[in-house]
């Protein structure tokens, strides 16, 4: 698969409407050095009762497969951080852990 070459703008925001309601800002930066991109940015939402903050970072390679993500969440009651890897034979990683149900995954989703 080949992936077309855009020039990434440094950020980008955006309202989430629908299923939740909220707002996101992402930021973007390239490394030509080895060809990986790096994207880290917030979202806050509502969704039916429940309100949360998402914090991410992620690294992709450049076919903008997934190489690494750090995803902390926040509600009123809770705190929690998930640590996402992929290795160059595309073995999956969540939280140190492998996970061969993931192998045919390229990307993740924050959906």
């Amino acid at each position: 698969m080949t992936i077309e070459k855009h020039e990434l703008p440094e950020t980008a925001a955006w309202r989430h409407r629908g299923l939740r309601d909220g707002f996101e800002v992402a930021y973007f930066a390239s490394n030509p050095a080895d060809g990986t991109t790096r994207i880290w940015g917030s979202s806050v939402a509502v969704e039916g009762s429940t309100s949360y903050a998402v914090s991410y970072r992620v690294i992709v390679d450049e076919q903008w497969a997934t190489r690494e993500a750090t995803v902390e969440t926040q509600t009123r009651d809770a705190t929690w951080s998930t640590d996402i890897a992929r290795d160059e034979n595309g073995t999956w990683f969540v939280d140190g852990e492998v996970r061969t149900d993931l192998v045919a995954c390229v990307d993740i989703d924050l959906e």
